[in-house]
Formats: C-alpha cells, sequence, structure tokens
C-alpha cells in the first residue's frame, strides 16, 4: 500500500503543475512495447532546469511558443530494456515541420539515442483511444494507464491502470 500511495503522490506531483497551463499540451511521444503512444511527463525537464554547470543543458526554443506546446519542444523517446532514451527533440512543436535539434548540439560529444540516466521520477503513458478530451494540460482521458517509475533512466516499477491516475 506504501508503494501505491507513494507512487500517486508522484503522479500528483507531475500532474498539478501541468494542468496549470489551462491548454491542451501537444504531448512528448514514447515507443514502448513495439508501439508509440503520448507521454504525459517532460523528462526533458530535468536537465533544461539545471544550469550547464551542475549539467544541464541549452535549448533554444521559440520566442514566442503557441498555447498547445509552451515548454517550446517536443520529444521523442524510447523505452527498450527497461532503460528510457532520448532519440529527438524538436522545437516549434506547433509548426507544420517542427525543426529538429541536434541531439549532438545539446549533448556535445554523443549522437543519439541518448540513454536518460539524468531522470529520476515517475512517467504517466496514457494508451488505447482517447475517451475524453479536456483542454488543460494532460488531462484529456484514455482508455488505460501505464505508470512507469524510474530512478536514473531505469524502470523500476511499473504499474499498469484502467483509469486516469489521480
Amino acid at each position: 500500500m506504501t508503494k501505491i500511495r507513494t507512487l500517486l503522490v508522484a503522479v500528483a506531483m507531475v500532474w498539478i503543475p501541468v494542468a496549470a497551463l489551462a491548454t491542451a499540451q501537444i504531448p512528448d511521444g514514447i515507443v514502448m512495447d513495439g508501439e508509440r503512444t503520448p507521454l504525459h511527463a517532460e523528462p526533458l525537464n530535468a536537465l533544461l532546469w539545471r544550469s550547464p554547470a551542475e549539467g544541464g543543458i541549452e535549448l533554444k526554443r521559440p520566442e514566442q511558443p503557441c498555447s498547445g506546446n509552451w515548454r517550446g519542444y517536443r520529444a521523442e523517446w524510447r523505452l527498450q530494456d527497461r532503460q528510457l532514451f532520448l532519440e529527438n527533440v524538436f522545437t516549434d512543436a506547433c509548426a507544420n515541420v517542427p525543426p529538429e535539434v541536434p541531439l549532438s548540439s545539446l549533448f556535445p560529444g554523443k549522437s543519439g539515442p541518448i540513454r536518460a540516466d539524468w531522470f529520476t521520477g515517475v512517467l504517466v503513458v496514457p494508451q488505447g483511444k482517447q475517451t475524453k478530451y479536456v483542454h488543460m494540460g494532460y488531462q484529456s482521458v484514455y482508455e488505460r494507464y501505464v505508470l512507469l517509475v524510474l530512478k536514473k533512466g531505469r524502470v523500476v516499477t511499473r504499474v499498469d491502470l484502467d483509469e486516469p491516475p489521480q
């Protein structure tokens, strides 16, 4: 019971700040179990909030991001062998053809995919059909969800849900 409570608190910490955006957001994407789905979490933010001296990265974002992408980028991820990898980053996600950011410009000396060993937290992965659209953050409802708890980019716990996480 303590694990589930801890997991729900962690999900709330991810979900509540995103809900404040007040516009449905273009999510990151993730390939998991051979299927591409939206990702209702932003693992790249863990690096963007750090200074370069603390191992953070700098990403040039649009001067005026669209309301559907306040963070100014969209990332594509892959979960493989219980490890999270960053595959692509695009700025101006509302553009018809969003510009791709070379991963080597964010991670000098490296090329993709990049192992996301900087990320510790919870990933919320909606699955199936969207059953209810909500014009706010990542609040739209899907048929089911997978919650992944990661430590240094590696999955330590997976919880499958038939209802939205609370």
